[in-house]
């Protein structure tokens, strides 16, 4: 059986030990729901960026991809092979359940799920079979220092490392040289006071504000120009973009930031088209309509109306992947909407004089950076003092 090695990464299936139909020794990380075992090939979709080419921090990053991609293989057996009924029960319920099996999406996304159990190691117990330390799954994200019993010691971790992910639907968060974190959601609403998403931590390969989510997995759609890409508020919702025959990318857990916004040029410059905004249709999706708008100003951005309260899986799951497309191809100029819902904060000021040049400095930028066929009658109408 091979192990993860310091500078290459073999991966395939160890045929030799199984135990209940799973795996149970390293390099699980095929993609077991298709049938044929067959590892999926990390996507070569990556924005351009600065690679560092020290020897030593190489051989350290090939370690933690491999522990990660150690990671995703074991969270999504799981799913695939055991398919447990919570799990389950919340794809049916976001209209995913496909992705348990060995569908073309299901194969992209490798969704898995993190189990839990009262030991909190069942990921570490494995990533240490297949020899990897607790230093490295730490500096992974992988795992955290459990908290010492009784205060006693035991080493620099005390006594030991625990799995951070557990009871948990799970997405590998993947760029150009494979998995680089998770983004996992829990598995029940019983317990508000448990964040409903969580990410893996800042490490040497991944940083929340600077990773869009699906660029990788859907780099093959991508770079062949099939569909648009359309910006959404996570994972589940992306992943119903995809179904839907478009390019789903998430900031994934943070706002839009300017190195997300780069990503999305480049993926527009990509596919030649639009980049469509459909975040939720409740205030909190407005406003990060807002910020989107500062954000990619000078590009060809549309927004998406969709219903009060509902997201992209919502429409997916009340309309299918027909009725979805269909709604995201009903949009207007993302400025349009930004400069209407500006003015309509400054709506409680009407008849005074100063707060109406406020209000047209406040959304004088927008329609500065706006492409001139896209600064529509009705925005110009909006701006327009009367």
């Amino acid at each position: 059986m091979g192990r993860a090695g310091g500078h290459g990464v073999r991966v395939s299936i160890d045929h030799h030990q199984h135990l209940g139909g799973l795996p149970t020794g390293c390099e699980t990380t095929a993609e077991i729901g298709s049938g044929r075992g067959d590892r999926v090939t990390p996507a070569r979709w990556e924005p351009t960026m600065t690679r560092m080419t020290d020897a030593s921090t190489r051989a350290r990053d090939a370690r933690l991809r491999a522990a990660l991609e150690e990671a995703a293989g074991w969270y999504r057996v799981r799913l695939v092979a055991l398919r447990p009924a919570t799990v389950m029960g919340l794809l049916r319920e976001r209209g995913l359940a496909d992705l348990a099996v060995g569908t073309p999406a299901g194969v992209r996304w490798r969704v898995g799920h993190a189990s839990g159990g009262v030991s909190r190691t069942g990921l570490v117990e494995h990533l240490r079979r297949c020899g990897f330390g607790a230093e490295e799954m730490v500096a992974a994200g992988l795992a955290v220092p459990a908290r010492p019993h009784g205060g006693a010691g035991g080493g620099r971790w005390g006594s030991g490392v625990v799995d951070v992910l557990r009871h948990r639907l799970v997405v590998p968060l993947v760029d150009g040289g494979g998995v680089v974190g998770f983004t996992a959601r829990r598995l029940s609403e019983d317990n508000p006071a448990v964040p409903k998403w969580v990410n893996t931590a800042t490490t040497a390969l991944y940083r929340k504000g600077g990773h869009l989510l699906g660029l990788a997995q859907q780099a093959e759609q991508l770079m062949a120009g099939r569909g648009r890409v359309v910006l959404v508020e996570g994972a589940v919702d992306a992943i119903a973009v995809d179904l839907a025959g478009h390019i789903g990318l998430a900031a994934g857990g943070t706002q839009l930031t300017a190195a997300h916004a780069g990503q999305l040029r480049e993926a527009a410059a990509a596919t030649g088209g639009p980049v469509l905004v459909a975040y939720d249709g409740d205030q909190p999706g407005r406003d990060a309509t807002l910020r989107a708008a500062d954000l990619l100003g000078g590009l060809d951005a549309r927004t998406v109306r969709l219903p009060e309260g509902l997201d992209p899986a919502d429409v997916l799951v009340a309309a299918g992947a027909r009725g979805l497309r269909r709604a995201l191809g009903v949009t207007v100029p993302l400025v349009d909407a930004a400069v209407s819902a500006r003015l309509d904060r400054w709506a409680v000021h009407a008849g005074n004089p100063v707060a109406l040049v406020d209000a047209v400095r406040d959304v004088a930028g927008l329609v500065a950076a706006a492409p001139a066929d896209l600064v529509t009658a009705t925005l110009l109408d909006a701006a327009a003092p009367s």
